[in-house]
């Protein structure tokens, strides 16, 4: 950088010049985009990812140098969904930030701090919680028979009771496909990339119960040949997440599907004793405390078994178990 100085060369606007010639906002996300794509969880989360931005980024910083991006204009993006569309805003913010750090990294740009001005000018939010409506869990056995009774489809219905039975997410769930099914071994295996975060470093077992297996059974006979548990109309695809969530309002619930799983951990912590770990590892968390974590290596697999045996108990009467309607 001296020697320019001294021929008279600003290494600032050279090097500006050298690197990919001043690649803009979007080329640069498209590549990052290219980049990680191996990293999503299916290819719906991938373009949905790369979407966001196009929505509510690109029509600010589309054809902007990436170099260039400044504070005011993380602010004309994300002021117009900062308070309305709050969950909206918090990806895009994150998306942004990762761009931008690519970016520096790569040599397109310098390390810039634009998003964490933005957001200090930006309105300070509520920071209390919004958990995800859960059915109280002395309600699931009432809740099944109307589920039973509902004008939902059979698919949908038998996806909301094993949503109960394994409390699975959602995605985890709508997305799975038979080969993850091991009928013998009775279990039903979460590829580390398709869980939250991808925080745990192996698969997610799912110990299935013998109602579990029923209506797999059951899904099997409707998917047509499909690889996917929860096929598309063409069988070439998974469902949306929105067919369970639309099957609950039709019953006029204004519970989630996520708030399921709350359900059955309160009724661990009420009405079971000392299962809490077992609890905790069947909903697929991760410990973080990390020296508890390096400690705790086994998976509990009989008491999980168990666990889920008896959480079924409770939401199944063996009326209920023969009262398909």
């Amino acid at each position: 950088m001296r020697r320019d100085i001294a021929a008279g060369i600003d290494p600032v606007k050279q090097k500006r010049l050298i690197v990919r010639k001043r690649k803009t906002f979007s080329e640069v996300a498209e590549e990052y985009h290219s980049e990680i794509s191996s990293t999503f969880r299916s290819p719906k989360h991938a373009a949905q990812w790369l979407q966001s931005l196009r929505i509510h980024a690109y029509p600010a910083l589309a054809d902007k140098a990436i170099s260039e991006v400044e504070s005011a204009d993380v602010l004309r993006v994300l002021n117009p969904i900062w308070n309305e569309r709050s969950e909206t805003a918090r990806r895009v913010t994150q998306r942004l930030r990762r761009i931008l750090n690519w970016a520096a990294a790569k040599g397109y740009a310098s390390k810039s701090d634009a998003i964490s001005l933005a957001l200090s000018a930006l309105a300070v939010r509520s920071k209390s919680t919004k958990h995800f409506a859960s059915i109280p869990y002395q309600d699931v056995p009432q809740f099944i028979r109307a589920l039973r009774r509902g004008s939902a489809s059979t698919t949908a219905k038998l996806g909301i009771e094993l949503i109960l039975l394994t409390v699975l997410r959602t995605s985890e769930l709508t997305l799975a496909q038979w080969a993850e099914v091991d009928w013998n071994k009775r279990t039903l295996t979460v590829p580390r990339e398709r869980q939250r975060k991808k925080r745990t470093p192996t698969p997610h077992v799912v110990y299935l119960t013998e109602h579990a297996i029923q209506l797999l059974t059951q899904l099997k006979g409707l998917a047509d040949g499909s690889k996917f548990i929860f096929p598309n109309r063409t069988g070439d695809e998974p469902v949306s997440n929105m067919m369970l969530l639309t099957a609950l309002k039709r019953l006029g619930r204004r519970e989630t599907i996520h708030g399921m799983r709350a359900s059955f951990r309160t009724w661990v912590d009420e009405e079971t004793k000392g299962m809490g770990d077992v609890a905790e590892q069947i909903l697929g968390h991760v410990i973080k405390d990390a020296t508890e974590a390096a400690y705790r290596r086994g998976n509990f697999a009989a008491k999980k078994r168990e666990l889920l045996q008896e959480w079924e108990r409770y939401a199944l009467t063996p009326s209920q178990l023969t009262d398909r309607e």
